[in-house]
């Protein structure tokens, strides 16, 4: 058998992967370990950030029990699920963030009318730690990520990037751009969706983007049929589920 020299060489693929090499989250509750581990499954290191060792230990055990489950679905082998692992840093230090190349907010605010200031606080720290080439990134499909970047000395770098659960089987991102988006910034916005296997959505930024908004009338309706007395909460959801091919009901996305 013949062998050439480019046999040896990186494909293109591996060429352009060796340009984003690391991706960051801020916030690793149920979206942030699934962005994780997606991120994971394809090669890219993760620094995963959250508030304390204690959460630390907690994301750990849950990131394990995902990928058994994944295994026992016949998903992934045993061995997939240590390289995955092993990919994945967890920190609760923003230093830790610094090589990364494009950094992603995913907090969880339950606490009311303190969405926007704490991701604009997580927008500023990242900025401190971060290469100026880096991307900052958040996952809201709710707020606009103008705004979110004005507390940027370069909000030029922020690109909108809303994953939706559960992130492994839907297989878009949509991702958002503001009026002051560079092109740099939504190219490698681009290109890391398209790394994890995902299919970038083009949005101009808007409160709820697409999927939001077309959801909440989904669930009032919902309501509306509870408060009726039309059927119960799990009849609603298992129809919509069963008859309609939803992967949850609008009362379980009420509850993501």
């Amino acid at each position: 058998m013949d062998i050439k020299l480019e046999d040896f060489s990186l494909s293109r693929e591996d060429t352009q992967r060796g340009l984003l090499q690391k991706v960051g989250i801020v916030g690793c509750g149920i979206m942030g370990q699934q962005i994780a581990l997606q991120t994971s499954q394809y090669g890219i290191d993760v620094i995963a950030l959250d508030i304390s060792q204690d959460r630390l230990l907690e994301i750990s055990k849950r990131l394990n029990d995902e990928l058994d489950r994944i295994i026992n679905q016949w998903g992934m082998t045993a061995t997939e699920k240590k390289l995955i692992l092993s990919r994945i840093k967890l920190t609760t230090d923003y230093n830790d963030l610094k090589d990364c190349d494009i950094a992603i907010e995913v907090i969880n605010s339950k606490k009311s009318g303190t969405s926007l200031s704490l991701r604009q606080e997580v927008f500023h720290k990242l900025e401190e730690v971060l290469r100026t080439d880096a991307v900052i990134s958040s996952n809201t499909a709710t707020l606009m990520i103008s705004e979110l970047s004005s507390v940027l000395k370069d909000p030029s770098r922020a690109v909108g990037m809303h994953f939706i659960s559960p992130v492994r089987e839907v297989k878009i991102v949509e991702t958002v751009r503001s009026t002051r988006t560079s092109k740099a910034a939504w190219d490698l916005a681009c290109k890391y969706i398209k790394m994890i296997g995902k299919k970038v959505i083009p949005v101009n930024e808007s409160p709820g983007n697409i999927s939001t908004r077309m959801i909440i009338p989904f669930i009032n309706e919902a309501c509306s049929i509870l408060m009726e007395g039309v059927a119960m909460v799990d009849q609603i959801d298992e129809t919509m589920r069963e008859a309609s091919g939803h992967a949850m009901g609008p009362f379980e996305m009420a509850d993501t």
